[in-house]
């Protein structure tokens, strides 16, 4: 069919072809081609279950449909190339707000349930939170422990001790230096990582005896191995200005893991489990050791 040229030019005639898509001197075949194209385009159900788009779309396919049908009925398809469309049919875009759907506005009741719920979950993590520092959980793994520092107060990494008038000025001795202490012969293996602001030596006692002791800086990890089997102690203090007498020339605390700490080895078939604890100076959330502040007096460094 060749192009349709109404004689009877109207406004409504060109506003349908202008919906479909198509020049007001479109063909047939090309008024009917771009409706099937556009229904493919805004069948419903290309939308599964998003009820807004389904919506969308079949407010569109009416204006598509009704379009359709006023060219339809305009013009012959059958006819000749003087087609027109008929002035007693006359189509009119539908006017007006589209048919509403569910409404999106939250409703005061929504809203004060809204801010209820976001009450109750600050109020559940306060309590939470809490718990952990009253009653940590024990997740200790009987080959190889992680231990987070919970004091028992803040003034336990913070205890007042008396700070020299004069101090010596040396050089920080790097994390995982051995300060004195020659037991060894072992596989047990102790990291402690040092989260504080200031720099700290880690002691490991048998029976109040000093065995190892290690320097770690600040925000480091210092580690300790070839521990032989058996129960110790950790105990540990924070400071600035390592002495060369062994000792921090501005003490800022002491304190003691109130648990001890056992390495043991034992042999499967081939193989050989031992013992690794990590540990941290530093309060740690969910923390699972606890720590007591000891006079700077009970805590002593093994022989050089």
């Amino acid at each position: 069919m060749s192009g349709v040229i109404p004689t009877m030019s109207t406004e409504d005639y060109a506003k349908a072809c202008a919906t479909l898509g198509v020049p007001v001197a479109a063909t047939w075949d090309d008024i009917r081609s771009a409706y099937r194209d556009l229904v493919k385009v805004w069948h419903p159900d290309r939308f599964g279950d998003d009820t807004r788009l389904r919506e969308k779309a079949q407010r569109q396919l009416a204006i598509i449909n009704e379009a359709y049908e006023y060219l339809r009925i305009s013009v012959d398809p059958a006819g000749s190339a003087d087609a027109a469309p008929s002035p007693s049919v006359p189509w009119r875009r539908p006017s007006g707000p589209p048919p509403k759907g569910p409404s999106k506005e939250p409703s005061y009741k929504t809203l004060w349930l809204g801010w209820l719920l976001i009450v109750i979950l600050v109020v559940a993590g306060i309590v939470a939170i809490n718990n952990y520092k009253s009653d940590p959980p024990n997740t200790a793994n009987p080959a190889t422990m992680t231990i987070s520092t919970v004091p028992e107060s803040q003034s336990e990494l913070s205890v007042t001790e008396p700070t020299p008038l004069l101090c010596e000025s040396v050089d920080r001795p790097p994390s995982s230096v051995e300060l004195g202490g020659r037991h060894r012969g072992g596989l047990g293996k102790l990291s402690v990582s040092n989260g504080t602001d200031y720099d700290a030596v880690a002691v490991l006692t048998e029976s109040d005896v000093p065995r190892r002791a290690i320097y770690i800086r600040n925000g480091e990890t210092g580690i300790m191995t070839s521990i032989p089997r058996g129960r110790y102690q950790l105990r540990f203090q924070l400071g600035l200005n390592w002495q060369t007498d062994r000792r921090f020339c501005e003490l800022k605390g002491t304190s003691e893991f109130l648990e001890e700490f056992e390495f043991d080895e034992t042999e499967l078939g081939s193989s050989i489990e031992y013992s690794t604890y990590e540990v941290t100076l530093h309060p740690v959330l969910a923390g699972t050791a606890r720590t007591h502040a000891i006079p700077a007096g009970e805590f002593e460094l093994p022989p050089l």
